[in-house]
């Protein structure tokens, strides 16, 4: 089997993550594979200790070419290249409620079958016309995320503090901005009692209609700056407010979620989930959007929190780097808009009774199913019957 992956870049990256966690999947469960980079060779001296055993399974002689998975955002879906295999197999997402006709068409003229990590893209795949078979197979994670030590926990007077957090890009979809307006509604006066951390990049990315001095990228802490101005009517600093940007390493993220007690995750569409699936792996519950697909694997009854929403048009300009949201013919997609004021009182309550997530046995069977082993078990069947 042939793999052409579009994005081995930063191991921190969406994208990277679950690549390399497939990869590691097929390795686990020895699955022959070739690797064909797109856009970019890889340097394996970037990747991450964890994906060491790739180098050697990577590099056999011999592998049979019969099937090609492509794994990429849907928007590249058309111009994928379709080398010599039997079989080509899309690996993609859609993190709306409509895949657009254009993507459709790709997919039902140039590949075999596609993989997605989630029911929710299926039903939406499905119900958009895509003719080809669909399998769902999610993300996962090795065992080193769990049992790696991780660094020193937090500073000094915040030891009993309740920390609320976000990592991820900052952007209209992943939502962090949610999240913190929620947050301030929550708890208005700042306190060393309730924490919100944002991990994040160097800029906001902003939507037209929320461009500050006729700019839609602008350095995050500017834009944190104005929500709280917004929220509050205050322009004093927020103690409570934990903001850190730039490129961190594996290392420093497992450290944010082991000094929070809460992840939040107030997206307005996900693919999958990586960041909410990894707090669960490490004993945190997780305050969600209750679409797509993240709650396909969080729970009330793990303790994770679902916030209200309503479905809302996707308008050009929310999504200007993003061109599988938009669509030629037409159509109309639409994401969650989550209510933040729901939102508000659910962290407020888990505040309160200091909620806390997964233990035991039924954290140890969370991890088994995003193993490498079980979902390398699942590509193996996922294979055997796109092969027959």
């Amino acid at each position: 089997m042939a793999i052409y992956v579009g994005e081995i870049e930063k191991a921190t990256k969406g994208y990277t993550q679950a690549g390399l966690n497939l990869l590691m999947s097929a390795c686990v469960a020895d699955i022959p594979i070739q690797l064909f980079p797109l856009m970019s060779p890889i340097r394996w001296d970037d990747q991450p200790r964890w994906a060491d055993p790739l180098r050697t399974h990577l590099g056999k002689l011999g592998v049979p070419r019969d099937i090609g998975l492509l794994h990429h955002s849907p928007s590249s879906m058309e111009a994928m290249p379709r080398p010599g295999e039997s079989k080509h197999v899309a690996v993609t997402v859609i993190e709306a409620d409509t895949l657009p006709k254009w993507i459709v068409t790709a997919l039902n003229e140039g590949v075999h079958s596609a993989i997605v990590p989630s029911e929710f893209n299926r039903e939406v795949f499905q119900r958009c016309g895509v003719e080809v078979p669909v399998h769902v197979l999610p993300h996962a994670c090795g065992p080193w995320w769990w049992e790696d030590p991780v660094p020193a926990g937090r500073a000094a007077g915040y030891e009993d503090s309740y920390v609320f957090y976000y990592i991820g890009s900052y952007n209209q979809r992943k939502n962090p901005e949610g999240a913190l307006r929620a947050f301030l509604r929550a708890f208005p006066e700042p306190s060393p009692a309730n924490i919100f951390a944002i991990k994040t990049g160097v800029d906001a990315a902003l939507p037209i209609r929320d461009a500050m001095d006729g700019r839609t990228v602008v350095p995050v802490a500017d834009r944190i700056a104005k929500v709280v101005e917004e929220e509050t009517g205050s322009t004093a600093e927020r103690p409570d407010i934990w903001t850190f940007t730039g490129e961190w390493s594996e290392a420093q993220i497992r450290w944010l979620h082991s000094i929070g007690d809460c992840c939040v995750s107030l997206h307005r569409g996900e693919g999958f989930g990586l960041v909410p699936m990894q707090a669960k792996l490490l004993g945190n519950p997780v305050i969600y959007t209750d679409w797509s697909s993240v709650p396909e694997f969080c729970s009330p009854e793990d303790g994770d929190r679902p916030v209200s929403y309503k479905l809302a048009q996707i308008r050009s300009m929310d999504v200007w780097a993003y061109p599988h949201f938009l669509g030629r013919d037409g159509e109309i997609l639409r994401w969650a808009e989550p209510d933040l004021d729901a939102a508000a009182t659910v962290m407020a309550d888990c505040a309160d009774a200091k909620t806390g997530g997964l233990v035991g046995d039924r954290l140890a069977a969370y991890r088994d199913r995003f193993s490498w082993a079980t979902l390398g078990q699942r590509l193996g069947e996922i294979l055997a019957e796109i092969r027959q």
